[in-house]
């Protein structure tokens, strides 16, 4: 584009954005980005979306050229964009460049502009409203590339690879099919079903077809197929493939085609028939023999199965009843421990607000009543929490089971949590913001205690901070390490930041342990100290981890760290 202006102006071309404050509120709350750049293609307006996109501040770049963010390879195509813009006063779609990061990496980003009027009619810049695309054209590349490494091996397969639509049509044959069955690629696609097959496996294929037809109308999941199959030389002898076809499905669980691999097996079944009545030879000469052998094997097999059974069980049973014992003991003088202080609490302030009821002072028997209210809800979360532990171990119990675990959508559920505790965040009198950075990834697990966990965290948040405070409740994709390797796996970071009181350095160590006295870390806050220990034993048996960190402004960051997996 030249930089010399075809029409000298006084006024800037981003007044007539900024005149119209619709405008400007619709264009911030895009998810696109909104530009305006004047006749010498400097920028005089970007919608606040850049930053979230492309990492730098709109407004370090009023005034500024827009040349220098384009990729040199690409900065032509923009230019005579732009220039046809400006010439023909035509609205420009679907230009595809690179546009450079705050980082430094380039993003792909596609964009229409148009001719920016004033109020007579004269051309005062161009606008422009870009996408970034970044994700979609790395996903191209990766199919193309994907789909080149699968032609590149099913031309040169021994097997025979093919394809198949939904009506039995095959679009696609690997040349293979010549040295299996004498048929070019073109005779063969040509060839009807009945031609090429035998009866009897002409009706296997009606019969699967008849399933992934039901299966696909009822939205039902699709099956594959495997078995042996007689098709028909070119000759006309019979040549037996083994058969495995899949339903290739779309991201959306779509069907789109049936990807299937036929193998030679005539040599296979030539050899299983030479066995087969080799083995009927000899089945029949030892018949009697194998037979006695054959039933004091089973008895023996099953009567060390039984003992070795009884065994298991008499010990798993022996150390479960020790274990449960122990807990039950440990469990029962905490619980003792803790219901004693606000028991004495609300049955001594209860005596003394009867007693003297007549003489004490209203101010002061309201007193009486808020210790009383204080000690019940000590003695309320006391309960809730010794409900929780007994929940969490039949949960480890149907855990240890397989039981409880699917897959979990972080976006939706990191958005879920949000939404819910944003609402008890204002019965705090306090805001909850909320800041997810993650797509397209899968948590393997119990969405229950997960939700379990996250109340607890959040909940804390809420208690141990003033009225009026905010929260963060931020999260983002990060990585982790398998125990013993330093191999790097995709995680989800769960971040709640408060503006609380936070923990004294000397207790950190110490918060996970049950029963642990709270009023030493959080100015007197209250708590039973069961909330942590049980929020860590879940997300332990989720393979992640729990941290708290203080932060020197004031507050505390929890971190809880989940694996997790990218979508299928």
């Amino acid at each position: 584009m030249s930089h010399e202006p075809p029409v000298d102006l006084q006024a800037p071309a981003g007044a007539l954005l900024a005149g119209d404050k619709l405008f400007r509120r619709l264009i911030e709350l895009a998810n696109d980005v909104a530009y305006v750049m004047d006749l010498q293609g400097r920028l005089e307006y970007v919608s606040p979306k850049w930053r979230d996109i492309f990492g730098t501040d709109p407004g370090e770049l009023i005034g500024k050229d827009y040349a220098p963010l384009i990729h040199p390879d690409d900065l032509a195509r923009c230019v005579a964009a732009i220039e046809r813009t400006a010439l023909l006063r035509e609205q420009q779609c679907n230009i595809e460049y690179r546009i450079r990061h705050g980082d430094g990496p380039w993003h792909h980003q596609s964009s229409n502009i148009a001719p920016l009027l004033d109020d007579d009619g004269q051309l005062i810049g161009v606008l422009g409203i870009g996408r970034d695309i970044t994700a979609q054209v790395q996903a191209e590349e990766r199919l193309r590339i994907s789909e080149e490494r699968y032609r590149l091996l099913a031309d040169y397969a021994s097997d025979v690879v093919w394809t198949m639509e939904l009506d039995g049509s095959i679009s696609y044959l690997s040349p293979s099919i010549e040295r299996a069955r004498g048929l070019t690629v073109e005779e063969a696609k040509a060839q009807p079903l009945h031609e090429a097959l035998a009866p009897e496996s002409v009706a296997l294929v009606a019969d699967y077809f008849r399933k992934l037809h039901h299966a696909i109308q009822n939205r039902l999941p699709v099956e594959s197929f495997r078995g042996d199959m007689q098709y028909f030389h070119k000759d006309g002898s019979p040549y037996w493939g083994e058969v495995l076809a899949t339903p290739a499905l779309d991201r959306h669980g779509h069907f789109k085609q049936i990807v299937g691999v036929t193998r030679d097996i005539n040599e296979r079944r030539r050899q299983a028939s030479e066995l087969e009545r080799a083995h009927d030879d000899l089945a029949a000469a030892n018949q009697l023999l194998k037979a006695a052998n054959a039933e004091l094997d089973r008895h023996r097999r099953s009567l060390e199965a039984l003992v070795g059974e009884r065994t298991l069980s008499l010990a798993t049973a022996r150390q479960e009843a020790e274990s449960a014992n122990a807990v039950k003991t440990r469990l029962i003088m905490n619980a003792s421990h803790e219901m004693r202080t606000p028991l004495q609490g609300i049955l001594g302030y209860a005596e003394i607000g009867k007693l003297g009821a007549r003489d004490v002072p209203l101010e002061e028997l309201e007193s009486y009543f808020d210790t009383i209210l204080s000690s019940g809800r000590q003695m309320h979360r006391l309960v809730e929490d010794l409900l929780t532990l007994a929940d969490n171990a039949r949960a480890e119990h149907a855990e240890s089971k397989g039981a409880g675990a699917q897959d979990i959508d972080v976006e939706h559920f990191a958005h879920a949590i949000g939404a819910m505790m944003g609402l008890r965040a204002e019965k705090w009198g306090q805001h909850l913001a909320v800041d997810i950075q993650t797509h397209s990834l899968y948590l393997l697990g119990d969405p229950a205690r997960l939700t379990q966990v996250f109340e607890h965290l959040l909940g804390n948040a809420f208690r141990y901070s003033r009225r009026g405070a905010t929260t963060l409740w931020r999260v983002r994709e990060t990585t982790c390490r398998r125990e013993k390797s330093a191999e790097s796996l995709p995680a989800v970071s769960f971040e709640i930041i408060d503006q609380g009181c936070g923990i004294p350095e000397s207790e950190l160590k110490v918060v996970f342990e049950p029963f642990h006295d709270s009023s030493r870390t959080r100015n007197g806050a209250g708590g039973t100290g069961l909330g942590l220990p049980l929020s860590q034993g879940i997300v332990a048996r989720h393979g992640g981890t729990i941290t708290l960190e203080n932060r020197p402004e004031s507050g505390l960051t929890c971190r809880v760290v989940l694996p997790a997996r990218a979508k299928p």
